[in-house]
C-alpha cells in the first residue's frame, strides 16, 4: 500500500506540469471534443505503459544503452526536431474548425492517437523520467520487480485520472469558444511545442 501511495504522489507531481502533453490534450479536447481528447490521451498512456514494460523487463539493457556517450545526444536531438516541427506546423495553420461542428471519424481518432503517442515517446523527459524513477527505486529503495510494478501502477492511475479531468475540462469550455479562439489556442500550443523543441536543441548545442 505504501508503494502504491508513493506512485500516487509521483503521478500527482507529473500531472500538474504544464508541458507539451497538457497543451496537446487541451487542444484536441477543445477542437474535437472528448473523443478527440481521449484519442490523444490513449496514445500517451500506451506510450507510457510500453516504456514501463520495456524497462522492467530489460532494465539492464536500457541502463547500458543510456550509459552510451551518444545516447542522450541523439534522443534529445530527435525530440527537439519532433516537437519543434510539430510546433511550426501548428503555427503555420491558418484555418481553425468550428468547435461544435466537428465530425469525428476513425481516421481522425487514429491521427490523434499517433500524435499523443509520438509526443510522449519522442520526448526525452519521458525516457529519462521512467528510467530515473525505476532505476532509483530499484537501486536506492531496493524495490523488487513486484514493488516496481505497483509503483508504476500508482503513477499511471494518477496520470490517467488527471488526463481524463483535463479532457473533460476542455470539452466543457469548447462551447464558449469560436474559431478565432481555437486558432489562437492552436498557435499557443504551437509556441509551447516549438519552445520545448528549441530548449532541447539548446541542450544539444551547448
Amino acid at each position: 500500500m505504501t508503494t502504491l501511495l508513493e506512485g500516487f504522489k509521483i503521478g500527482l507531481m507529473l500531472s500538474i506540469l504544464a508541458g507539451p502533453l497538457l497543451f496537446a490534450l487541451l487542444q484536441a479536447g477543445i477542437e474535437q471534443g472528448a473523443r478527440g481528447g481521449f484519442s490523444v490521451a490513449f496514445g500517451i498512456w500506451i506510450s507510457d505503459w510500453l516504456f514501463i514494460a520495456a524497462l522492467l523487463w530489460g532494465f539492464s539493457f536500457f541502463n547500458e544503452l543510456s550509459a552510451q556517450p551518444d545516447f542522450r545526444f541523439w534522443i534529445t536531438l530527435l525530440g527537439a526536431f519532433t516537437l519543434g516541427g510539430g510546433g511550426i506546423s501548428m503555427l503555420l495553420s491558418k484555418k481553425a474548425p468550428e468547435p461544435n461542428n466537428f465530425s469525428p471519424s476513425r481516421k481522425t481518432d487514429f491521427q490523434l492517437f499517433i500524435k499523443g503517442f509520438l509526443i510522449n515517446t519522442i520526448n526525452p523527459f519521458t525516457v529519462f523520467f521512467w528510467m530515473g524513477a525505476i532505476g532509483a527505486m530499484a537501486v536506492q529503495q531496493a524495490f523488487s520487480p513486484g514493488d516496481l510494478w505497483i509503483l508504476c501502477l500508482g503513477i499511471m492511475l494518477t496520470i490517467m485520472l488527471a488526463d481524463t479531468a483535463k479532457v473533460l475540462f476542455a470539452k466543457a469550455i469548447r462551447h464558449f469558444l469560436n474559431p478565432n479562439h481555437i486558432l489562437w489556442l492552436r498557435r499557443i500550443s504551437g509556441l509551447v511545442l516549438l519552445g520545448f523543441g528549441l530548449w532541447l536543441l539548446g541542450q544539444v548545442v551547448f
